[in-house]
Formats: structure tokens, sequence, C-alpha cells
């Protein structure tokens, strides 16, 4: 939810672009993990599962960090294109790697319902 820090993302959107080059982001997801590097190496040192349901908190929390990316994707000129890992929940990589567990990282719901990050994506004044 927290990771990269929004700096360092656009930072490296204008590295990009003083190369003359264009920026696209692909595979774009929003984990609800904000795990320590060393997880992928090293499972135990994962967070907990979060469990059925999700509390709203984090739900919340992955609303507004989609928000927030959308807003440096608005501000960036040098990004052409923005595609997402995926469109639904029920098929996310995330719930299997780095560990199993809940993760919900995309737009919409398993059910194809459309989520919280959605809405903070389509109008950038709705507020979760």
């Amino acid at each position: 939810i927290n990771w990269p820090p929004l700096q360092n993302m656009k930072q490296a959107f204008d590295d990009v672009a003083a190369l003359g080059l264009e920026n696209q982001v692909t595979e774009l997801d929003v984990s609800l993990y904000s795990d320590p590097g060393e997880c992928w190496s090293h499972p135990p040192a994962c967070l907990p599962d979060l469990g059925q349901p999700v509390p709203n908190d984090v739900m919340r929390a992955q609303a507004q960090r989609y928000r927030a990316v959308f807003d440096l994707f608005e501000h960036e000129p040098s990004i052409k294109a923005v595609t997402f890992w995926g469109y639904s929940d029920k098929h996310t990589w995330l719930t299997s790697i780095p560990v199993p567990r809940t993760n919900l990282p995309l737009l919409f719901d398993a059910n194809l319902k459309p989520k919280a990050a959605f809405w903070a994506i389509a109008n950038s004044s709705w507020q979760p």
C-alpha cells in the first residue's frame, strides 16, 4: 500500500523522460501488504494474512494509494500508457506469491464488482 515511495516513482519517470523516452506503466497492482524486502527470499519474514474480510481501513488505504499514484501519473506528461496486472482479484498472482494469503490488489473484486480503488481512480474527488 505504501511502496514504492511516490518520490521514487516520480524520479524514475523523470529519469526516463530526460532520455527523451516515454514512460509506460505496466503490470500495475497495489498489494495490501507492505512486506519487508526479505519477504521475497525468506517467506517467514512476510506479514501475516489479513484474513477475510479484509479490514475496511486497509481497503481504504489501498484506494487512497491508487488515487495518489494516479495523481502522479496525471502530472507526468511522459506517461503514455497505464496497464494493470489484471482486472479482477479472482485471478491475481499475489494470493500465492510470495506466500499464500488474502490479497486483493486489483480494481474489481472476484465477482467483478468495482472496489473503492476503482472509484478512487475514476473520480478524483471520491472519498473512500
